[in-house]
């Protein structure tokens, strides 16, 4: 449970933290706009400005705090020192910072127009304590979803992919790690340190983002293409599908990459004036906006330049399920941003050719639709045209979570499934161009007859449905198989209660292990329901071990809850895989 929230100064703030935290706090001299955010050790979010210091307890905690709201850490962009206006790409003036100008030659219709695929250099930025060390899963995502929002209603025809080759002409996998306190809480020279050439990189880094969601310099004034601190910040927590609702679609990345290419927020300027190709955000295809949208869409959408505000874009400040769409005028931009200001990012590494992407999937394996299916069933397909590798999605949501990334055969096997559920799967081919996103399919599984899998929940729908969780439960990244697990951290417990049908013994077993935990800090299992009372199962193991206990005497349903009794919010424990046979 989070603690009660107050302001108090420095001074006192030594009373609620020891004197070597208060030390970590970052100087004034570091704050942007007065005002600063830092992760301390144990995990605790430090934020202060002029009015006070404030602690909450965890990033989801801050992200719901009146400081996010008023510093508008949203994105940073507003509140970077920019450089100053150097013009030395040739002619730019089509789209400066100043207007944008709408030129034929920058429409993206059309299967003549030219699709520039971007390379990535994916930093990880983490914590000593690990905090932040997201897997190569959520970048895959993060990765799809920029492909899938450039392509959404207006197709921009700009693709994104991981880089294949480093500066030095070496193969790669796109993705570096670095373990650093300070770089994780966006401060240092990091840029320069473990950055790659921005002529020919877009340089994501992950980290705290200095309290933002995300920040990102516009190219579009001079001086900022080629420099050491060009790129794009990501707060960790946002990055790929995550379950920090409002903002767990990835849509940060999408509203910084826009930026990085150009965009201003669509309440730049306010309302505006009579041209709107050199006032507010230079496109006159999004309707003017007086300040920024925070919350979710609604039927009745707010105006507040007397047109229909445009939450759905983007470049505003919406939640993510809210957005949806650049408009023409801003493909128009970005596309005249890479022709001349970041004229040298694709016309290496196979970007800007004009190539093709690959066919949609097909053919899959059970059948979309399919009832009776095996719960040992695989997932095939057929290959598709022009594809190189492919993505899956697997789980039982309609929004399915990335289980198996860059593969290249047409086969997946989702381990052991639950009888009588629903899953949902798409697969989606790739190759240099770009990502084709494949058809949401689905089957049923086939009912118990005995014998068989009862129950199993690996977590990888993404969510915990089904589990009665208390506060400090989530689900996590740390998983024993595929990309997600539970996570229990401090003092927490997730239960549920499983009909058994006609068994009268099953056996159960699940995955677990935890992390930073003290001398008498354990994990726990309570399973119920047996004729023999309760049985309590204990672990500390510090890597994914797999136990099973046997239940006799059942009758209808048993119950299965996970404990933990940590103190600190580092210290966390994982449960993968609970399955009942």
């Amino acid at each position: 449970m989070s603690r009660p929230l107050f302001a108090f100064s420095t001074a006192i703030l030594g009373v609620a933290l020891c004197a070597s935290a208060v030390a970590q706090l970052p100087d004034a001299s570091a704050s942007i706009a007065g005002h600063s955010v830092y992760e301390l050790e144990g995990g605790e979010i430090v934020a202060a400005d002029g009015q006070g210091t404030y602690v909450y307890d965890t990033w989801d905690e801050y992200l719901r705090s009146s400081f996010f709201f008023r510093h508008g850490m949203r994105c940073g962009f507003d509140r970077l020192v920019h450089p100053p206006e150097i013009a030395f790409l040739g002619s730019q003036s089509d789209c400066t910072n100043s207007g944008s100008f709408p030129n034929p030659v920058y429409d993206p219709s059309g299967g003549s127009a030219t699709v520039y695929d971007i390379p990535v250099a994916f930093h990880v930025l983490y914590s000593t304590s690990g905090a932040g060390n997201i897997p190569d899963a959520r970048i895959y995502e993060q990765i799809d979803i920029l492909n899938q929002d450039f392509a959404a209603l207006t197709n921009s025809r700009i693709q994104f992919h991981l880089a294949t080759e480093d500066p030095q002409g070496n193969p790669t996998s796109g993705i570096t790690r670095t373990r650093n306190r300070s770089y994780y809480n966006d401060r240092g020279d990091y840029a320069s340190a473990v950055g790659w050439d921005t002529n020919r990189y877009l340089n994501i880094y992950s980290n705290t983002a200095g309290g933002n969601l995300g920040y990102a310099y516009v190219p579009n004034g001079g001086g900022v293409v080629g420099s050491s601190f060009d790129g794009v910040r990501l707060l960790w927590n946002s990055i790929g599908n995550t379950n920090y609702v409002p903002y767990n679609l990835g849509r940060t990345g999408t509203h910084e990459v826009g930026h990085y290419l150009g965009l201003f927020h669509t309440f730049d300027g306010g309302c505006g004036t009579s041209n709107c190709n050199t006032s507010g955000d230079f496109c006159c295809d999004t309707n003017p906006e007086s300040s920024p949208n925070y919350s979710a869409c609604s039927p009745s959408e707010r105006s507040t330049c007397g047109s229909p505000d445009p939450v759905r874009n983007y470049m505003d400040y919406s939640e993510d399920a809210c957005m949806d769409s650049f408009s023409l005028e801003q493909a128009y931009r970005m596309r005249c941003t890479l022709e001349n200001w970041r004229v040298d990012l694709t016309t290496w590494e196979g970007g800007g050719t004009g190539g093709t992407v690959p066919d949609q999937v097909s053919g899959p394996s059970p059948a979309n639709g399919a009832s009776g299916v095996a719960q040992n069933a695989s997932l095939g397909w057929s290959a598709a045209s022009g594809a190189t590798q492919y993505d899956v999605y697997f789980g039982t949501s309609t929004n399915p979570a990335l289980v198996s990334a860059n593969q290249t055969s047409t086969s997946f096997g989702p381990g052991a499934l639950a009888a009588s559920t629903t899953y949902y799967w798409r697969v989606d081919s790739e190759n240099t161009q770009g990502t084709t996103t494949g058809s949401l399919w689905s089957f049923t599984t086939a009912a118990d007859t005995g014998g068989g899998t009862i129950f199993f929940d690996g977590f990888e729908s993404g969510s915990l449905s089904g589990w009665s969780t208390s506060s400090n439960v989530r689900v996590g990244t740390t998983a024993s198989t595929g990309a997600f697990s539970a996570e229990l951290r401090r003092t927490s417990s997730m239960s549920r209660t499983i009909n058994v049908g006609s068994a009268t013994s099953v056996d159960v077993s699940w995955d677990w292990r935890t992390s930073g935990f003290d001398g008498g800090e354990n994990i726990q299992v309570i399973l119920s329901g047996g004729s023999g009372g309760p049985v309590t199962v204990s672990s500390t193991a510090t890597a994914f071990t797999t136990a099973s206990r046997t239940l006799t005497g059942v009758s209808g349903t048993i119950g299965i809850e996970f404990r933990t009794n940590a103190n600190r919010n580092n210290e966390r424990g994982y449960v993968d895989n609970v399955q009942v046979q």
